[in-house]
């Protein structure tokens, strides 16, 4: 699996694209500070096949090249054995905030066009620090993208003084749009991590639309078990009753337009393809990631390659690792 080069060459170590791939998966985990167990380097892992066993033996080779680090059953690149009971820490408090959330997730689901309702973020991951959000993936329904987050941005300012700790509603997409633009590890991430708490067959589309995301994640199955179905309650059928064809459509061309131009001059300091990515506003879909956080990781993720093949003179970079 590792062959040296020849004797009048330097010598330098040349790994196979399985343990490559391997290392990629812990690089990129590493940005957030997240060990992972061989079981989920088998799940996040860019290969098709793959059993567990052969994974098992690239992963002890690495171990005694000194590539990687294996400690109480986590792997990770640098010697940090904090990452692992901060990990813990943060897995304890997302099981125990689970009763909030799905709370959350229900009344959110009780808005009026509001279609489907998923946990984004590190919650859906299973982590949860002190300094964590709730995150929430919202699918609407058409036309009423804008008037439905505008309801649940009021509810927020209003009832819950605009905390944004168990409420934080920050990605909104139509029913009819399904496909996410940005097509990278970053997002790829986000969407095979999404948990879906309402809107099972919405998830079900929404995961077939994106089967781009396979690319990255080829054996990160779908988590439809862990959604339930929409009921529509008679307060919510009679809102969208009321407000139906052109009152409706107004207001949501309304909405857009207000909220798209208070980003702009709140933002202004953004350039326009930061501001496209970090606060992309369409008729279609809501985003408000003003710290550009997808960018980020994403720098961070190739300074973490660069640094690693530096400082073993090995080169683990393969052509779709952004």
């Amino acid at each position: 699996m590792f062959v040296k080069n020849e004797p009048h060459q330097k010598p330098k170590l040349r790994l196979s694209p399985t343990s490559k791939k391997v290392l990629l998966t812990l690089l990129y985990h590493e940005v957030f500070s997240y060990p992972l167990t061989l079981a989920e380097i088998h799940q996040r892992i860019n290969i098709v096949d793959l059993s567990i066993s052969q994974l098992n033996e690239t992963v002890d080779q690495l171990v005694e090249l000194e590539l990687l680090q294996k400690i109480e059953g986590f792997h990770l690149i640098k010697w940090r054995p904090d990452w692992i009971s901060k990990r813990k820490l943060a897995n304890s408090r997302s099981k125990r905030m689970e009763p909030k959330a799905l709370r959350r997730a229900r009344l959110i689901a009780k808005f009026p066009f509001v279609r489907a309702v998923f946990f984004s973020g590190t919650f859906a991951k299973g982590l949860m620090t002190m300094d964590s959000d709730i995150d929430f993936f919202i699918i609407t329904a058409e036309d009423r993208l804008w008037l439905a987050r505008t309801l649940l941005i009021l509810y927020k300012k209003i009832f819950l003084l605009n905390s944004r700790k168990f409420f934080c509603v920050n990605y909104f997409i139509d029913e009819t749009r399904l496909l996410i633009e940005e097509q990278n590890l970053f997002t790829a991430t986000e969407i095979a991590t999404l948990r879906p708490a309402f809107g099972k067959k919405i998830y079900e589309a929404f995961r077939r639309t994106n089967s781009w995301v396979e690319k990255y994640y080829p054996n990160f199955s779908s988590r439809s078990v862990l959604s339930k179905e929409m009921k529509k309650a008679r307060i919510k059928s009679a809102l969208e009753f009321l407000f139906s064809g052109t009152v409706g459509m107004r207001m949501d061309a309304f909405f857009f337009k207000k909220t798209l131009l208070f980003w702009k001059r709140k933002f202004d300091w953004m350039d326009e393809d930061t501001f496209q990515i970090a606060l992309k506003s369409k008729t279609y879909v809501s985003k408000h990631h003003p710290n550009n956080f997808q960018n980020r990781v994403l720098r961070k993720y190739h300074f973490a390659i660069e640094e690693f093949e530096k400082l073993h003179d090995v080169r683990v970079r393969l052509l779709d690792v952004a």
